[in-house]
């Protein structure tokens, strides 16, 4: 039975390693092969407070603890620079209780990045990513519901870079010339 069982988990390693299976961000290459990234503020076009913040830290960090990317703060030591805005951002009752009590809310964001090559312009990756999340609403007081809303965005704010930086590497988004 222990040779058996020995025997399945080699196969399935030797499967695994051999159809070019790789964890998300593990190793994966930037567009163009650049490696010095500079991030710029991205742009907030909604009427929603903070999400520039909240993105730009969010897309900073995730890059951060890629392994083939550097973060520099001056263009003039940057291969590219990655630039964006949040499109669209919209909160709205997502359930309903008793007497028609909003229970739970969902919030959506829509952000579009763009990884342009500092040396001609040229741009290597182009995408749009989006993600909701819901949160359960408090009935305690209004400071407490958008505390809850605050969080929502912090989680949403991570979720999308995580997407961002899969699409970038894995070249998902809008072919290039």
């Amino acid at each position: 039975m222990r040779l058996f069982s020995l025997c399945i988990l080699i196969a399935s390693l030797l499967s695994i390693s051999g159809c070019g299976y790789h964890f998300p961000g593990d190793g994966a290459a930037m567009p163009g092969g650049i490696s010095k990234v500079r991030i710029e503020l991205f742009e907030n076009k909604t009427a929603e407070p903070y999400l520039s913040t909240c993105i730009t830290e969010a897309v900073t960090y995730r890059l951060m603890r890629m392994h083939d990317v550097s973060l520099v703060e001056s263009i003039d030591n940057a291969e590219a620079v990655l630039s964006g805005f949040v499109k669209n951002y919209r909160i709205k009752a997502a359930s309903y209780g008793v007497a028609d009590n909003i229970k739970s809310y969902r919030v959506a964001m829509t952000i579009d990045a763009t990884l342009r090559q500092v040396a001609d312009g040229r741009i290597l990756w182009q995408g749009e990513v989006s993600h909701d999340f819901d949160f359960v609403s408090s009935t305690a007081s209004l400071t407490e519901q958008e505390g809850l809303e605050r969080e929502t965005q912090q989680q949403l704010c991570r979720r999308l870079a995580e997407d961002l930086s899969w699409q970038m590497t894995e070249n998902f988004g809008e072919d290039m010339p």
